[in-house]
């Protein structure tokens, strides 16, 4: 089954001098943001079948985490389309909910400095 990936980038200003000295608590930020991601959207994304948020995955690298849906037409519910679907924007939502929350915990390790 192929998949339609949404990504969803947010430039954190100084992300790599802060990382450098704070991976671990940065790892750990970046994992909670991603958690909190998927856990904000769930009840923004459309449900009929139950399949588009079933869908919902977390990848975990270093210094990097993801979190995408896997059903096909993820992005048409995300960005609707001309016709028909208008966007629903749960990604975005979730992701810039979750995106406060992570850049106020990366300025108080950043204080710490």
């Amino acid at each position: 089954m192929a998949t339609a990936p949404i990504r969803i980038t947010m430039p954190i200003n100084n992300f790599n001098r802060i990382a450098s000295r704070f991976e671990p608590a940065v790892q750990a930020g970046l994992v909670k943001a991603a958690a909190d991601t998927m856990r904000i959207s769930n009840p923004l994304t459309p449900f009929r079948t139950g399949h588009l948020r079933n869908s919902a995955q977390m990848r975990v690298e270093r210094l990097r985490t993801r979190v995408f849906w896997m059903a096909l037409y993820a992005a048409y519910q995300e960005f609707g389309t001309r016709r028909g679907i208008r966007p629903k924007e749960y990604a975005r939502r979730s992701h810039e909910q979750a995106g406060r929350g992570l850049t106020a915990y990366l300025s108080a390790l950043e204080a710490k400095l």
